[in-house]
């Protein structure tokens, strides 16, 4: 499986998109998930979780994708020195009847709802 998605109506939603669009399932490794300092800050200005905002929030324009196993450091290096951006390994596709689960930072893992900017959600 080869897919990039941006994730601009939030990681999970996204994660969910590409998995359901490849049926698959994802391991995730909560802790991979790089939280921009001004997120933390603002979640934790309004008493909310950073993870959530991370999770849940949009407007990031970052990209989600997958790559084989055995071209992650490669591609990693490659977009890193490319663009000056650094990528960040979140997870791995699992077999579908995996479902879509989050390891939290206690170990447990967890599914993953799929929550996000969900568009003409409530539209007729």
């Amino acid at each position: 499986m080869r897919c990039a998605i941006d994730v601009s109506d939030g990681v999970s939603s996204e994660i969910h998109h590409l998995c359901r669009m490849s049926r698959v399932g994802a391991r995730i490794e909560g802790d991979a998930i790089p939280i921009h300092p001004d997120t933390r800050a603002v979640a934790r200005l309004c008493g909310e979780a950073a993870m959530a905002f991370a999770m849940s929030g949009g407007e990031d324009f970052e990209l989600l994708f997958t790559v084989s196993p055995r071209d992650v450091s490669s591609v990693t290096r490659a977009v890193s020195s490319a663009t000056g951006t650094p990528v960040a390994v979140i997870g791995e596709a699992a077999p579908a009847e995996e479902g879509i689960r989050i390891r939290q930072g206690d170990g447990t893992r967890v599914p993953l709802a799929d929550t996000g900017y969900a568009h003409f959600q409530g539209r007729e």
